[in-house]
């Protein structure tokens, strides 16, 4: 039997999501200090964010949406510290198809709305 089927490793994990009484486990951070990857909320319990670049782009369970500009602030981290911890010594999460498609989105309306220049 692997460890992710042992309830002790079980708990253990756990433990890092979540606390005693069920409600996820969340710290605040400086944002500037996140590596790609991480997901936040900009004010607790709101949208989760996953921080990706100079960007954050929106989360739901369709997929990520148009991205907005980084804040400099203070957010609610929502991915496990110990995970972040992986993040930072150069552990890189897959990411949803929808958050390439939501730059690449964002890209082109910055394109669009540029004024173009005649020759």
């Amino acid at each position: 039997m692997g460890a992710a089927f042992c309830p002790a490793y079980r708990e253990r994990i756990s433990d890092h999501h979540y606390q005693r009484d069920k409600t996820k486990r969340t710290y605040t951070e400086q944002l500037d200090l996140l590596p790609d990857g991480t997901l936040v909320a900009l004010e607790s319990g709101g949208i989760p964010y996953l921080v990706l670049g100079g960007l954050l782009l929106p989360w739901s369970v369709e997929g990520y949406g148009a991205p907005i500009a980084r804040p400099a602030s203070v957010v609610e981290v929502l991915t496990p510290r110990s995970t972040v911890r992986v993040i930072v010594h150069g552990y890189r999460p897959e990411v949803h198809p929808s958050a390439g498609a939501a730059l690449v989105i964002a890209q082109l309306s910055k394109i669009k709305g540029r004024s173009r220049v005649s020759n």
